[in-house]
């Protein structure tokens, strides 16, 4: 299962590795609806765990291992360092819906502004995750096409500006581009992380 090997990821190396980790849902605080967690670990970045908190509920979180390893633990452990982007919302959920306060979490979206501050530009606003994304050179032009791609295609689905309705994270079977977008959130982010830190 997701857990057993999330648990095995976390004991490979005598070093506590470092977990990118993302929430969707429907107005995600305290007043809306998790749905989908995503998290992906250094022991193997290329291996990303989407998880149906909406279906699954409270179980995701409780479910321990043999160990005694749960996410709940995991989330709260603050020896596991997390790397989130803008985690305000997703804490404010966890916290109020299933009484989880993570520790150890390191916001990229702050990182990236003490980023632009150390080469003295001008911060007015916070960037998105996106927009990050494609400032990071690491990536490759063809995996900053299909983000950009990603994006556009999400937004459509989701995004009730552009005709979508957050209600599309609720829905099974999951879209498969939503599923997509969901992994795709973080599947960079700890590249992220370690630029952000250079």
């Amino acid at each position: 299962t997701f857990l057993r090997r999330l648990d095995a990821l976390l004991t490979t190396t005598d070093e506590m590795p470092t977990l990118a980790v993302d929430f969707e849902g429907v107005k995600l605080c305290r007043h809306g609806a998790m749905c989908l967690a995503q998290i992906s670990c250094s022991a193997d970045p290329g291996l990303i765990f989407v998880v149906d908190v909406y279906v699954l509920g409270n179980s995701v979180f409780s479910f321990a291992t043999e160990r005694g390893t749960s996410l709940k633990w995991v989330l709260e452990n603050g020896f596991i360092r997390k790397v989130w982007f803008d985690p305000r919302n997703d804490v404010d959920a966890l916290y109020h819906y299933f009484g989880i306060q993570p520790k150890g979490i390191f916001d990229l979206q702050i990182a990236e502004v003490a980023v632009r501050r150390s080469k003295g530009l001008p911060v007015r606003y916070v960037q998105g995750l996106f927009k990050c994304l494609l400032q990071l050179d690491a990536l490759k032009k063809s995996e900053h096409e299909f983000a950009q791609q990603l994006n556009d295609s999400g937004k459509k689905l989701f995004e009730p500006e552009c005709g979508g309705s957050y209600d599309v994270f609720k829905r099974r079977p999951l879209d498969p581009t939503i599923l997509v977008y969901a992994a795709h959130d973080v599947r960079y982010m700890l590249l992220l992380y370690g630029s952000y830190l250079q």
